[in-house]
C-alpha cells in the first residue's frame, strides 16, 4: 500500500496537472490510501481538507492510460481486496465489508475510491473521474445530502469505528 501511495505521488508530480482527470483520480486515491492506512480521526480530517481542494478536470487520454498503467502493477491488492468492476460478485473483504452494514456504511466512501479504481484498471475498464472522492454528487467524503462523510458517523473511538479501523488492518496485514 505505501508503495502504491509512493507511485501517486510521483505521477502526481510528473502528470499534466490539477486541470485533468488523471491528475484528480490519482490524488483521490492516495488520500484513500492515507485513510485505509491510518484509519483514525487525525488522518480522515486531515485527507477530508485536502479532498476539499481538487476539482474536476478534462479527461485527458494519455494521462489516464499511464496511471491505470501504474495501478496494474498492484493487482494484487485488488486481488485480495475482491471488488468486482465487471460486476461477476464481490468475494473477500469486499464481500465481508457489504456483509456488515456498520462496517459498510464506514468503509465504502474509501474503498470505493481506491478499489473501483483499482478494479477498473486491472479489468481493462477506462477510468473515470466519478470513482474519484468527487462523485456524481459530489465530494464523498463531505457531509451533504446523500454524502456518508467518515466522522459524521463512525468516529473511531466509537465500537463501529474500531471495527473499520481493525477491518483495514487485516487488509494491510494480509496484504503485506
Amino acid at each position: 500500500m505505501r508503495a502504491l501511495h509512493d507511485d501517486l505521488v510521483d505521477f502526481i508530480g510528473t502528470s499534466t496537472g490539477p486541470g485533468h482527470e488523471s491528475h484528480t483520480i490519482a490524488a483521490s486515491i492516495g488520500l484513500a490510501v492515507e485513510r485505509l492506512l491510518r484509519p483514525d480521526d487525525e488522518t480522515w480530517n486531515s485527507t477530508l481538507d485536502r479532498s476539499k481542494k481538487l476539482h474536476r478536470g478534462e479527461r485527458d487520454h494519455e494521462g489516464l492510460d499511464e496511471l491505470s498503467s501504474l495501478l496494474k502493477k498492484y493487482t494484487r491488492l485488488h486481488t485480495v481486496w475482491g471488488y468486482s468492476a465487471s460486476g461477476h460478485g464481490h468475494t473477500r473483504y469486499e464481500q465481508r465489508m457489504h456483509a456488515s452494514h456498520g462496517l459498510y456504511g464506514c468503509s465504502y466512501p474509501v474503498s470505493d475510491v481506491l478499489f473501483r479504481n483499482l478494479a477498473r484498471a486491472v479489468e481493462g475498464m477506462s477510468l473515470i473521474e466519478s470513482d474519484s472522492v468527487l462523485g456524481v454528487n459530489g465530494n464523498k467524503w463531505e457531509a451533504h445530502a446523500g454524502a456518508t462523510a467518515p466522522g459524521q458517523f463512525c468516529a473511531f473511538d466509537t465500537a463501529q469505528g474500531r471495527a473499520v479501523r481493525n477491518f483495514y488492518t487485516d487488509f494491510a496485514n494480509e496484504v503485506a
